[in-house]
């Protein structure tokens, strides 16, 4: 007959000890958890619009700006010019003049014009005349090199000067699915215009515009000139003030 040897059970509570500790830090760890103040990682800061290559950044628009209303003599002095540099504009354009030095935009040789309005631009008064703004002129040697500069002007101005703005009629230039009509025109000897709008600045519109003549001429031309609205009471205010301003 076999002796077996009498093991004394272990108690209900020595059994049921090491699993409890294990549950009581356990829900002391997740309350200890939520009691820690949490980490929200930081937002990162919108990235800044980038700063132009070829179009005028936020000081030069200002600067433009900043002469608007003055008569042509003080507008000339501010840019340390003197009547006798201008030049008519080549298609004789009433207040526009060609004004150097040619202007390097974005590895590109621009010619620079003038602007100059009226006392009320609408009636032509008055032999006074006014600045507001400027444009500067590339040309072209074909289609394809307008087409070229224009695809890179675009994706310059939709990135540092946001959305065109709305209503502008004839030929439009909003993005580079306008290209297949403007090479079509080229190809058949079509004449026409296209021109991108933005605002810009306190009071400037900018114009992308793209010119295409019945004898193949292309040229791309970019206007920083006062924004006449002449439906809007306060647009036309603000030039009388300006002029008056410029007059004092």
């Amino acid at each position: 007959m076999t002796t077996r040897e009498y093991v004394e059970p272990t108690p209900l509570a020595s059994r049921l000890t090491l699993p409890l500790c294990l549950t009581l830090a356990l829900l002391l760890c997740l309350v200890l958890a939520q009691a820690l103040p949490r980490h929200t990682p930081a937002q990162p800061a919108p990235e800044p619009a980038p700063e132009p290559a070829a179009l005028l950044n936020a000081d030069a628009i200002a600067a433009n700006e900043a002469l608007y209303g003055l008569p042509k003599p003080g507008a000339l002095a501010a840019l340390g010019l003197a009547e006798e540099d201008l030049a008519p504009h080549p298609d004789g354009y009433t207040g526009y003049f060609c004004a150097p030095p040619a202007q390097a935009l974005g590895g590109e040789e621009y010619s620079r014009h003038l602007v100059f309005d009226y006392l009320d631009p609408r009636a032509g008064e008055g032999p006074r005349v006014y600045y507001s703004g400027c444009q500067y002129e590339h040309a072209c040697a074909g289609a394809e090199e307008m087409l070229a500069l224009a695809g890179a002007l675009l994706d310059e101005a939709h990135a540092c000067y946001g959305r065109q703005a709305p209503g502008l009629t004839g030929g439009t230039l909003k993005s580079r699915r306008n290209f297949s009509a403007i090479r079509h025109a080229a190809e058949h000897g079509m004449p026409g215009q296209w021109i991108g709008l933005w605002p810009v600045g306190d009071c400037t519109e900018f114009r992308l515009t793209l010119t295409l003549t019945a004898d193949g001429c292309c040229s791309v031309l970019l206007s920083y000139l006062y924004d006449f609205d002449y439906t809007d009471p306060d647009t036309l205010a603000l030039w009388s003030t300006l002029t008056a301003r410029g007059s004092g």
